[in-house]
């Protein structure tokens, strides 16, 4: 541990806690450790076990576990992201040595003081999914909520938590509602109306996300904006729209979308620079490309639930970002590009790393999808470099995985396969089941357009087998429409048919506004603009 904390623990009684330190390394009983000229101290397991059975004889133990577990609640809550000022960076790294100590007060705190333990797992849950450890928070996360099942403001952010590493994780299922709706109800009891407002609003996305049920999202995101707004909460009802905006994107409801998220834009660029953070940051994630002929596509090129709040310069940048997709639906690259450019240097400026690499890779898709093959590739050089630098695991699969998109653009198969599969593993590293899932349906689109039938149909079909992915999920519905492509190329018009009517069926449970324009023959596509 740090000085700092070996202070802390170990002080008092005019004890000199640093003479006393150097005196036990000379004697090689601690160990010092020094990085990037900050020192830490560990014991040797042996020493830590004699030590540990001086300080229970000495009935001294439960003071020092307790002085352990207050600075460990202290230090994560310093970087707990939720309660940045200013612009929000999330440094998961800070975390990573300490993360031991973190566990060893998580336990003692379960053990004897549960509502310190729930707070030490709700500053650490954004670290826990920055570094990919979904499991292991849940399990914390879990834990905690059944040790401290009092209904406080605190329980209903635990709870919001666990969804968010179960949505990571892919279990996606109705327990993921269910924890949003009692986090509501939570709020409901205890909170005020921005408080209220808020988890409101997150619900309703996680609605959507989790079982695609988009009139139950609008009601809750509406909702929220409402008690946002007589709340005189302006921040929170730019969120409400910025949201309201995303969900149609997600539809594919081109003009609500463009509606809403200039709407947001025009509130968010009124608003003081420094507001706490409000926004949640969200993208539609998968979002529709015409391949060959004219053919849909849904690959998987960002991540939909980022789960960060940011304030609103950055909540300015996201927002152009939403924008552009909204310009591409419309049938507009040359505007999404300019939006997209807008947001890199909005970020850039910021100062804000997390942004600009998620913004680099959306410019870098426009490039691929206008044939500039080189400056996509460029861009998501640099967006890889940007994510690995601040610990981004997730943000490193995807920029991996539309390394592998560009490649397949420019005829290297083989090496868009080596990259498709680096991020399914970097995926399945983390337990990331979005991940792996997305990268595995990459692959399949990618050998669908290359006239690879055979292994395109093997990869496609084991995605819509794949056990934990839901029925309600939107890429299944568009994966039955390459599956029929590939159907009518190898002649069984029938099998075909019977993908294109299960992806019909699926279109109008889920409010797939651009999926029945495209089975419907429409005139005006969602993308094309035509």
């Amino acid at each position: 541990m740090p000085l700092e904390a070996v202070e802390h623990v170990c002080g008092g009684d005019g004890l000199d806690v640093v003479d006393l330190l150097s005196r036990l390394v000379d004697k090689s009983l601690v160990q010092a450790e020094h990085a990037e000229g900050t020192a830490r101290y560990r014991l040797l397991e042996t020493i830590r076990q004699f030590a540990d059975q001086r300080l229970r004889d000495a009935g001294e133990r439960a003071a020092r576990v307790r002085a352990h577990r207050d600075w460990y609640v202290a230090f994560a809550a310093a970087h707990d992201p939720e309660w940045a000022v200013g612009v929000v960076n999330d440094t998961p790294q800070a975390l990573d040595v300490e993360h031991d100590n973190l566990r060893a007060a998580l336990s003692s705190g379960l053990a004897d003081d549960p509502a310190a333990a729930l707070q030490l797992a709700v500053s650490l849950w954004r670290f826990w999914l920055a570094r990919g450890h979904f499991a292991e928070g849940s399990r914390w996360l879990e834990a905690t909520l059944a040790a401290a099942p009092e209904w406080t403001p605190l329980r209903a952010r635990a709870l919001l938590a666990t969804a968010a590493m179960k949505v990571r994780g892919g279990e996606l299922n109705v327990r993921v509602l269910e924890l949003a709706v009692e986090a509501a109800a939570i709020m409901r009891e205890v909170a005020d109306d921005q408080a209220l407002a808020q988890t409101l609003q997150l619900a309703g996305l996680l609605a959507w996300v989790e079982d695609g049920a988009w009139e139950h999202a609008v009601e809750l995101v509406e909702e929220g904006r409402s008690l946002a707004a007589t709340a005189g909460a302006a921040g929170l009802v730019a969120n409400a729209t910025h949201l309201l905006g995303v969900i149609a994107l997600l539809r594919g409801a081109t003009q609500e979308a463009g509606a809403y998220l200039s709407e947001a834009l025009d509130r968010l660029e009124r608003l003081p620079t420094d507001l706490a953070p409000f926004l949640f940051a969200v993208t539609p994630g998968w979002f529709w490309e015409l391949g060959p002929g004219g053919r849909p596509r849904l690959p998987f090129t960002e991540t939909v639930l980022l789960y960060r709040r940011v304030g609103a310069g950055q909540a300015v940048a996201y927002t152009l970002s939403n924008l552009a997709y909204a310009a591409r639906l419309g049938g507009d690259p040359v505007r999404a590009r300019t939006l997209v450019e807008q947001s890199a240097l909005a970020f850039r400026r910021l100062g804000d790393l997390h942004g600009e690499g998620l913004a680099l890779c959306h410019l870098a898709n426009l490039h691929r999808l206008a044939g500039d093959l080189p400056e996509a590739g460029e861009l998501l050089g640099r967006s890889l470099e940007i994510r690995r630098r601040v610990g981004d695991r997730r943000g490193v699969g995807l920029t991996v995985a539309n390394q592998g998109l560009v490649a397949a653009a420019t005829g290297d198969l083989e090496r868009a396969d080596r990259l498709l599969r680096e991020a399914f593993l970097l995926f399945e590293e983390m337990g990331d089941g979005p991940g792996r899932w997305g990268a595995l349906l990459d692959l399949g689109l990618v050998l669908l357009d290359a006239g690879e039938d055979d292994r395109a149909r093997r990869v496609l079909r084991q995605w819509c087998e794949l056990p934990l992915v839901p029925w309600s999920f939107r890429p299944r519905a568009w994966t039955l429409l390459a599956l029929a492509e590939l159907e009518r190329r190898a002649g069984d018009e029938t099998a075909a048919a019977a993908r294109v009517k299960e992806a019909r069926r699926r279109f109008v449970a889920l409010g797939d506004l651009a999926g029945l324009s495209f089975l419907g023959g429409h005139a005006k596509s969602p993308l094309s603009g035509r």
